[in-house]
């Protein structure tokens, strides 16, 4: 397989790349795998996937890692996952956001996850939030954080709720707000609270607005 040229690579069917072992998808150079069509790429088994160095990974475009299902992703390494560029996670599709599991999710560089795409934030469960760190939440821009849910924003952790900033904060929507939990209200900093508008003052319970800093 190692002597296979770059063309010949992309000129294997689904069925030939699938039938390759984990051992000879070890071997392919970064020139071969970037050289793998996408509908090969979707191909690969999720041990072939599991095989893949953390360089071969980096060399796949956003393309081929937009061809990653959820049950491909979900099977990478945390190494794994840091490997892949800003470009292909951003690339990943809401089904795939799925698969990636808490661990995963925290594993994520800032830049991987600012390259997140709305569609991308908005498939997170509240699992999948809660695993958050701080670095990842500071890392959210305010388009980001317009999609959350009040199904999502429960998941929020204390930490990550204190680690919102004005800017953030007033981004997120009248619903989504009202979600929170007084226990989270009262994480968010001072600054944070005198950032909220009247019509997210509006949409708390008198219990909320009496759990706020």
């Amino acid at each position: 397989v190692a002597a296979l040229t770059t063309d010949q690579v992309a000129a294997m069917t689904t069925e030939q790349v699938a039938a390759m072992t984990t051992e000879q998808v070890a071997t392919l150079s970064t020139a071969q795998i970037a050289a793998l069509p996408t509908d090969d790429v979707a191909a690969l088994t999720t041990s072939q996937i599991h095989a893949l160095s953390t360089t071969q990974l980096a060399a796949l475009s956003s393309a081929e890692i937009g061809a990653f299902s959820s049950s491909q992703i979900g099977t990478l390494s945390t190494r794994q996952i840091q490997a892949i560029t800003s470009d292909g996670i951003a690339a990943l599709s809401s089904d795939a956001i799925g698969g990636l599991d808490t661990f995963q999710i925290a594993a994520l560089s800032t830049a991987q996850f600012a390259a997140l795409s709305t569609s991308s934030v908005e498939a997170f469960s509240s699992d999948q939030l809660a695993a958050l760190t701080t670095a990842e939440v500071s890392a959210l821009s305010t388009d980001q954080i317009s999609v959350l849910s009040d199904q999502q924003v429960p998941g929020l952790s204390q930490t990550a709720i204190a680690t919102l900033t004005s800017t953030q904060i007033v981004a997120l929507d009248n619903d989504a707000l009202a979600a929170m939990s007084t226990t989270q209200l009262a994480s968010l900093t001072t600054s944070a609270v005198s950032a909220l508008t009247d019509s997210q003052l509006g949409a708390l319970s008198t219990e909320q607005i009496s759990a706020l800093a």
